[in-house]
């Protein structure tokens, strides 16, 4: 796992009780440990652009809908509550 992906995952926090896509922010220094640090992803779209990064859906990223990384909604979970990698963000969006 490495540091722009975007993984399904499940009950990480109260924003992630159901599957959802999420983006992992660690550094790739930290790609040993048994945990992960995350913001969950939503389709619900807010006007709050200091805390909700919107992505627009293309197939370099693999999502369906325009989509918004939820960075007031940051979470650490283990590893194994991830599930599927979706795609990778560009460097771009990652910025």
């Amino acid at each position: 796992m490495k540091r722009g992906e975007v993984w399904t995952v499940a009950g990480g926090s109260d924003y992630s009780g159901k599957p959802r896509p999420a983006v992992i922010v660690q550094d790739d220094l930290f790609s040993d440990t048994a945990s992960a640090t995350i913001c969950v992803m939503t389709t619900t779209i807010l006007a709050a652009s200091l805390t909700r990064i919107t992505i627009e859906p293309s197939s370099a990223n693999g999502l369906q809908a325009r989509s918004q990384v939820m960075a007031d909604k940051i979470s650490t979970v283990p590893r194994a509550r991830l599930g599927y990698r979706i795609e990778v963000l560009s460097a771009a969006d990652m910025n």
